[in-house]
């Protein structure tokens, strides 16, 4: 699978793909007969959980750290649950300012 059928099947772009291989977040093979990097079925599964995470407001170096500690093995877990505190604080305070703003505005 190139990075073009990836992105199609996990509904990205192919260039999201490629950022994902330069950044680490995904590792596919070079194929040593035409260069073209091959992905897996996994990948796809990758690309798709990087998107959800994204859209629960985890940043991209997170997303690694939550991949790396499954990679090797380990339950990503007890990070994922601190991340996850981390950023419900964070929009709580964004929430009151965009209030603030609101009345203000009003």
């Amino acid at each position: 699978m190139i990075a073009n059928e990836v992105a199609k099947s996990a509904g990205d772009i192919t260039s999201v793909v490629r950022y994902y291989s330069r950044v680490g977040l995904l590792k596919p093979i070079s194929n040593p007969d035409n260069g073209y990097r091959e992905y897996t079925p996994q990948d796809v599964i990758r690309v798709e959980f990087i998107r959800k995470a994204k859209w629960l407001g985890f940043t991209l170096k997170d997303v690694k750290v939550i991949l790396e500690e499954a990679d090797s093995g380990k339950s990503p877990c007890g990070k994922v649950r601190r991340i996850i505190s981390e950023r419900v604080l964070e929009n709580q305070r964004r929430l009151e300012h965009l209030h603030e703003v609101q009345a203000r505005m009003e």
